[in-house]
Order: C-alpha cells, then structure tokens, then sequence
C-alpha cells in the first residue's frame, strides 16, 4: 500500500512538472485551440461556443471573423434544416405557416445580409442582421407557445439551437466591433 501511494504523489508531481511543458510546445494546433478557447470565454455560452466551432476543422485555425463565419454557416443551415421540417409538417396548421414564413424570411433575406456586412467588415449590421435571425426563430417559438402540444417538441429544440447560434454568431461578430 505503501508503495502504491508513493508511486500516485510521484507520478502527480511528474504530470504538474510536464504539463506547463506540454502547454508551451508551440504547435499550431495548441496555439489555436488556446485562441478557440480563449475567444470562446468571451462568448454567452462558453461551452456551446467550443463544441460548435471546436467540431468545425477550420476553427482551429482561423481569426475571430472565421469564427463567426463557421457560426453564421452552422446557423444558415440550422434555418434550412428548420424550414425542411416545417415543409413536412400540416401546411394547414396556423404555426406552421407562421413559423415557414419567419424562417424563409431569415434564410432568403436576413442572413445572407448578415453574411454580406461580415464580409465587408460591416459588423454593426452583421450582428444587426444575426440578432434579426434569432428574433424570427423567437416569432415562431412564441407561435409554439400560444398553442402548446407535445407534437411542437422538435420544432421547440429547433428554434432553441437556432437561438443559440444567433446568439454565438452575434457575440463573435461583437468581439470586433
């Protein structure tokens, strides 16, 4: 028992010794992966902001405009894969053409206005234009919420991570200017 418990403390302190080593390597994928995460801490949500744009190759290695840039694209196609579920849904149903109608406007009109200002380094009206997105995704969830029923579920978690890309594409897009 003895020995076993020696052996732990040694090997903890050799970990602590090494890993200030290891941080430092100047590798490019550490170096960007600290950019990542460091940016990302300035984001609303830290943890959704690392796993989007940590799961996309290019973020670990871009500026703060790919970043939002990986995001805007998460979010275009968040809307479309919102508006492909509602073209499956009842068209007869008053949500689902409330909800159609918020979220082609979005697709067709307002981000590709966010897309546009981004590129022209416009970012005032880039965040403008990610902040119109999440307020259509919130026109249809407050059409949800005024006739609840459990078949609107999906569509709920939709408009949520079409909120939530939004919101991570405008605090990127906030960060410079």
């Amino acid at each position: 028992m003895k020995h076993s418990f020696a052996f732990y403390i040694t090997l903890i302190f050799t970990l602590l010794l090494i890993s200030p080593i290891t941080q430092c390597n100047g590798s490019t994928r550490k170096l960007s992966e600290s950019f990542l995460s460091l940016t990302c801490r300035k984001a609303s949500d830290f943890g959704f902001c690392a796993y989007t744009l940590g799961s996309d190759p290019r973020g670990k290695t871009t500026d703060v405009d790919g970043l939002a840039q990986i995001a805007l694209d998460k979010l275009a196609a968040q809307v479309k894969g919102t508006i492909s579920y509602l073209q499956r849904q009842d068209s007869a149903d008053p949500v689902v053409g409330s909800c159609l109608q918020f979220y082609r406007t979005a697709d067709s009109k307002v981000y590709p206005s966010a897309v546009g200002s981004l590129n022209n380094k416009a970012y005032g009206a880039a965040k403008q234009a990610t902040r119109a997105v999440m307020n259509h995704g919130h026109g249809c969830q407050v059409r949800v919420d005024q006739s609840p029923s459990p078949k609107w579920q999906m569509l709920t978690s939709m408009n949520k991570v079409v909120h939530d890309l939004s919101q991570l594409s405008s605090d990127l897009i906030g960060l410079k200017g």
